[in-house]
């Protein structure tokens, strides 16, 4: 190589300065993994893949994953998150967990028509036709049959999903249907994901009232008749309705606490997250505290003090926030500043998922940074743990 001073790395080919070239390679031999284009360093491919995608939009492998919504393949897990946000409305934070109702099997198809083309069609694409829900931290997607678009049918749908709520919700409706082309006779499934919602801005729903204000204006409107209509600009043409989604954004000022809530055994078994669910004895908590007891045993530890330290903060919270004790639920995102000033500690909270039997941690919530400790929190649900080693528990 020419004399330019400084050591060609042969892992990574980087150049170094003598000085600083036997610290990178002793880098290298501890597990470390050096970024082709910048300074960010990792211990773990799966970290840089994720750096690359979202840094400098480089694909690092060609390993597929797969969406289990529309099965188009990707080459990394964070790109299929990404598309799953943008393409079908589902929030990355919290992996989602689908929960089948009713399935979909081709002797229903064989039922709802007569057609083979139009058969062969739907059999390909029935895992989108079934009733299901789609649950993630922030957002429930919910899939329903509708053969027959009547707004008495999607009333009734509507409050089955309202039913099933718990919380204040932002309400949008998608279609999924078919088309047949004038020439060809092809028929091709349009997925609800991927079609234009019927509100142009989501409905917020808190009550019954809310309800029924959005099924008036959906009455208001001929949604079915637009669906249906024919397409003078293209050659195809309506051929049948097949399900309908409803997607219910849950609001993000819900509070962080909740009771006797059932999390993944990831969470609940990990070594350095403490979950916050029952005390050191086993016995589960009976109150909305999980944050502020994380914050008290961060400063105390989980065992000798916690409680008294978990009421000395929250009478404090209290009273800083002109709250009755007794109205206590939780404490939203944010107010995490004004808990932040009480207990003179900064809070991170993450949104987490298992990818391929490691945790994998998603930015939620950053501090400003003003104390010198730091305790690190992964949201689920309306939950917080504790994480009690952050290297450990997302392999940094």
């Amino acid at each position: 190589m020419p004399n330019t001073g400084k050591y060609l790395c042969g892992i990574c080919n980087k150049e170094y300065a003598r000085n600083n070239f036997a610290k990178h390679r002793n880098a290298h031999s501890r597990g470390i993994i050096f970024c082709q284009q910048c300074n960010f360093t990792t211990k773990t491919q799966e970290v840089m893949d994720y750096h690359n995608v979202r840094k400098h939009g480089v694909v690092q492998n060609a390993e597929k994953h797969e969406c289990s919504l529309c099965k188009k393949n990707f080459h990394t897990h964070y790109v299929l998150k990404q598309h799953k946000e943008r393409i079908h409305g589902i929030s990355s934070t919290d992996p989602p967990n689908r929960i089948s109702v009713k399935e979909v099997t081709d002797d229903y198809v064989d039922q709802i028509t007569d057609d083979p083309d139009l058969r062969e069609e739907l059999k390909t694409v029935k895992h989108f036709l079934g009733d299901y829900r789609l649950v993630t931290n922030r957002q429930i997607t919910h899939n329903f049959r509708f053969l027959e678009p009547t707004h008495e049918n999607l009333n009734k749908i509507l409050d089955e999903v309202y039913q099933g709520l718990n919380c204040a919700a932002k309400f949008n409706i998608q279609f999924g249907y078919v088309l047949q082309h004038h020439e060809t006779q092809d028929y091709k499934y349009f997925y609800a994901g991927n079609n234009v919602a019927l509100l142009s801005v989501p409905m917020h729903v808190a009550n019954r009232d809310d309800l029924n204000f959005l099924k008036d204006k959906l009455d208001d409107e001929d949604y079915f008749e637009k669906m249906m209509a024919e397409r003078p600009d293209t050659k195809w043409r309506f051929a049948m309705s097949t399900n309908v989604t409803i997607i219910t954004t849950l609001q993000k000022d819900i509070p962080i606490g909740c009771q006797n809530l059932d999390l993944p055994d990831f969470l609940k078994n990990h070594k350095f997250i403490y979950s916050l669910v029952s005390d050191w004895n086993g016995k589960p908590y009976d109150d909305d505290l999980c944050v502020i007891r994380g914050i008290a045993a961060h400063l105390e530890g989980r065992r000798s003090g916690l409680e008294e330290k978990t009421m000395e903060l929250f009478l404090k919270y209290c009273r800083k926030m002109e709250l009755d004790p007794n109205m206590f639920r939780g404490v939203k995102l944010e107010n995490l500043p004004y808990l932040e000033e009480i207990a003179k500690v900064n809070i991170v909270v993450y949104g987490a998922e298992l990818v391929q039997e490691k945790i994998v941690g998603e930015l939620i919530r950053q501090s400003l940074g003003k104390y010198t400790t730091t305790a690190y929190f992964i949201q689920h649900d309306r939950h917080a743990c504790l994480i009690t080693n952050l290297r450990a528990v997302f392999h940094i």
